[in-house]
């Protein structure tokens, strides 16, 4: 009658007896699996309800009443993730502003006129605080945007200057997320990451870098900032770049050192509208070749890697290997000369050709290097496969990159400031200029120092085929439509800010912006799932949520409570869902009674609910053999 009646370990066997004038109501707090509830007379989840006569119980208070007893749950997940959110804000918390680390070519935000460092301090004229806007709420601005929505925003660019700038959040092509974006690249530091991880650190100390190295020039060309740096990579048609990077030592204090970083030509030139846009060198497209070879892994089942994993690091047996797959007729290297009928294929061609094979043998022949060097032709047959994550696409096994170490053109393509130039397909390039060239890189180089003058190119096709024909080389940026990036992608810090508030109202105001941020996130994440944009197995259940938790909570208090907020936020959106057992079934039900003028039958009632119970169990063990899959094999 006046406190708590607690039982440790209870049983159902033990059930006692309620008192006269006790409470009916049960408070639970489980270790196996750990949770809780809390359940008052008359009020079932899992089934209907006994019926009573008792005026206090669940089943006969309103319907109104019991509504917002069951959404209760619901409110204080999301009030939960508020009140931690504001707490983190009170305190200071690191988040990534939305200044503009990229454009990409051809998107919204390219249309609407963003340059990279531009900082967003309004959209829609409303900032996170003071003037600060938080890079995740951009990019849920294109996603939860109408489609043909404007957006307005407001930036400041690296001058000072204010701008309003208006864009359209588009699909991007092939962009297996589905998600409606600006085109708007996030901005990072000069400075490496420095993780808490040795393979990590010795990676970087293979490269020739340190945790906490800052890169100060490219080609001894000075950058300030992260959009600067890659300005001048990705300009740089070259083999390999000379990086300028400030080291911290201990001993000596700060010093300059000087890394050579490898580059690499992207095959397909980055383009928000078109998903095939060749990379090319004024109109001419090197040929293909093998960057690297992807082995094709024979499928086995759950079970049986467990077991392999159990009896080969538990019980330190030697365990019989999977039947590997036979070895690729490709070797890195390798240049593409024919695949099926197609001489040089490009890219698309390529890709075209693999799928129109699926399953049947197909023809190539490749230029490759012996072993003291020489290079000779080397024909073969493959049986192209499906992707393991798409079976109507087909793979054959390679990663292709692109031929610049020999000067010869697969293939021409018309662009808007050079036209075509009538070279044929497979033409070695002899001359720019009268010059003798032998690497796209050279003729790079040529046509560079001499932007704006009349050209002349000399090719040959064979012994007796060959001819020249002349160019005009542009002189405005972006005509070399190519795009270089670092063959080992460095491991930038993001750029980050503290935001913090001393005032507790607009810490409840920032701390329910960001819950909302995670709602909406949570929603286009099940929204995707049901669309098929999102694939079960991004799913992570309570094994995993564990893992990260440790991982996240080594890191920082911070840290980890930002993340209780983020896992707050979801749970508040799952428990609203209308499945029965969780809250927003309840709620369904609910108000079907209340249309219906009177409670669904047991019978409907209880099959369905064990009917969402039964989709709840298989969900739930799905996400565990996702997330035992990834603890065990690092997938």
């Amino acid at each position: 009658k006046k406190g708590f009646r607690v039982r440790l370990f209870p049983k159902s066997a033990q059930e006692p007896s309620p008192q006269p004038g006790d409470s009916e109501t049960e408070y639970w707090l489980g270790i196996i699996p750990f949770g809780g509830f809390v359940k008052m007379l008359g009020q079932s989840d899992s089934g209907p309800a006994a019926k009573t006569d008792d005026p206090r119980s669940f089943t006969n208070r309103p319907i109104w009443i019991r509504i917002a007893v069951v959404a209760a749950g619901v409110v204080f997940n999301a009030l939960s993730a508020v009140i931690l959110f504001m707490g983190l804000y009170l305190y200071g918390l690191e988040q990534q502003p939305a200044v503009v680390g990229g454009v990409m070519p051809g998107s919204p935000a390219e249309a609407a006129g963003f340059r990279a460092g531009d900082r967003v301090i309004a959209i829609d004229g409303e900032s996170f605080i003071d003037e600060f806007v938080d890079f995740a709420t951009l990019t849920l601005a294109g996603a939860l945007t109408r489609e043909g929505q404007s957006v307005e925003f407001t930036v400041r660019r690296e001058d000072g200057r204010i701008d309003r700038l208006t864009a359209v959040s588009e699909m991007q092509a092939g962009d297996p997320e589905k998600l409606r974006k600006f085109g708007i690249q996030q901005a990072s530091t000069l400075e490496i990451a420095d993780l808490d991880d040795p393979d990590y650190t010795k990676q970087l100390a293979e490269a020739g870098f340190a945790p906490g190295d800052v890169i100060q020039a490219v080609d001894g060309k000075p950058v300030h900032a992260s959009w600067d740096l890659r300005q001048r990579v990705r300009q740089t048609i070259k083999s390999s770049a000379e990086l300028t990077v400030r080291r911290v030592n201990t001993d000596r204090g700060d010093e300059l050192v000087t890394v050579t970083m490898p580059l690499r030509q992207n095959l397909l030139f980055p383009h928000f509208r078109k998903e095939i846009d060749l990379a090319n060198l004024y109109s001419m497209v090197p040929r293909l070749k093998v960057d690297a070879i992807l082995s094709r892994q024979r499928q086995e089942g759950l079970a049986a890697k467990v077991g392999r994993w159990f009896r080969k690091t538990l019980l330190r047996k030697e365990v019989e290997e999977a039947v590997a797959p036979p070895p690729s007729p490709f070797q890195e290297g390798d240049i593409l000369l024919r695949a099926g009928s197609v001489i040089t294929p490009t890219y698309p061609e390529l890709r075209e050709l693999v799928n129109a094979h699926l399953d049947r043998d197909m023809e190539f022949e490749v230029l490759r290097k012996d072993e003291e060097g020489m290079e000779q032709v080397v024909s073969f047959s493959v049986r192209p496969w499906s992707r393991p994550d798409n079976e109507e696409e087909a793979m054959v096994g390679i990663v292709p990159g692109l031929d610049m170490e020999h000067a010869v053109s697969a293939q021409t393509v018309d662009t808007p400031l050079v036209g075509r130039l009538s070279i044929p397909r497979g033409a070695r390039i002899e001359k720019v200029d009268g010059q003798a060239v032998a690497s796209f890189y050279e003729i790079a180089a040529i046509l560079e120092k001499n932007a704006g003058q009349r050209l002349g190119i000399d090719y040959r096709v064979d012994e007796k085929e060959a001819g020249s024909v002349s160019m005009q080389v542009p002189t405005v940026e972006g005509a070399v439509h190519m795009w270089s990036e670092m063959a080992t992608p460095l491991p930038l810090d993001f750029l980050k800010e503290s935001v913090k508030t001393g005032r507790p109202l607009q810490a409840i105001g920032m701390g329910a912006r960001k819950t909302w941020y995670f709602v909406a996130t949570t929603y286009l994440t099940l929204k995707g799932l049901f669309t098929g944009d999102v694939g079960t197995s991004a799913l992570t259940g309570p094994v995993g949520i564990v893992s990260i938790s440790y991982q996240v909570a080594k890191q920082s208090f911070v840290d980890f409570l930002y993340f209780m907020g983020l896992i707050s936020a979801c749970i508040a959106v799952m428990n609203l869902l209308p499945i029965p057992v969780v809250d927003g079934g309840v709620i369904v039900f609910l108000l079907i009674e209340k249309i219906k003028g009177g409670p669904i039958p047991e019978k409907v009632q209880a099959a369905v609910t064990y009917a969402g119970l039964a989709l709840l169990l298989a969900v739930f063990l799905w996400i565990t053999y996702n997330d035992i899959h990834r603890l065990i094999f690092g997938q």
